[in-house]
This record gives C-alpha cells, structure tokens and sequence, in this order.
C-alpha cells in the first residue's frame, strides 16, 4: 500500500515540473535572462506538484478524468497568458 502513495506522489511531482518548465521560458525570455527560465519554472512546478499531490492523495484516490480535464485547461489558458504577456513585453518594452 505503501508503494503505491509513493507512486502516486512521485507521478504529481513529475506533472508539476512538466508543467512548470514550460511556464519559466517565457518568464526568462521578459526578464532577458534565458537561463533563469526554467530554474523559475522548477520552482513553480515543484509547487505544482504538491499542491496536486495534497489534493488527490488526501483519500488515496487517483485524479478523476474531469478532474485532469479541469487542471489542464486552466493550466494551458495561463500558458498562452503567459506566451502573450511575454510577446507584448518584448515587443511594446524590449530593447527592440
């Protein structure tokens, strides 16, 4: 039984960096420091990660496919809220 929490918790760890990697580019890229990017988005993942693993584990229970649907159409509306922003902040405020 053990086992599988273990599993579990390492899997929602796991979707909270492939999630978070993706959301510290764009913040790299606006603060001109590409290299920061994703050290950012590690961070953000990671929480991320335990706030979905504290949801879902709390009954043992496995997310439920609404559930996935509702967490990735929140998360892939503020990815795109985020590619915007930065496109805007290089364009309007960048160095060109």
């Amino acid at each position: 039984m053990e086992e599988k929490v273990k599993k579990n918790k390492d899997k929602y760890f796991g979707i909270g960096i492939a999630i978070g990697l993706p959301i510290g580019i764009p913040i790299g890229i606006m603060l001109d420091n590409i290299a920061i990017g994703p050290a950012i988005g590690l961070s953000i993942g990671l929480v991320i990660g335990v706030i979905l693993e504290s949801r879902y584990n709390k009954s043992g229970n496995d997310m439920l496919p609404a559930g996935r649907r509702k967490i990735i159409s929140i998360l892939l509306i503020g990815i795109i809220g985020l590619a915007v922003g930065a496109l805007l902040f290089t364009c309007f405020l960048g160095k060109g």
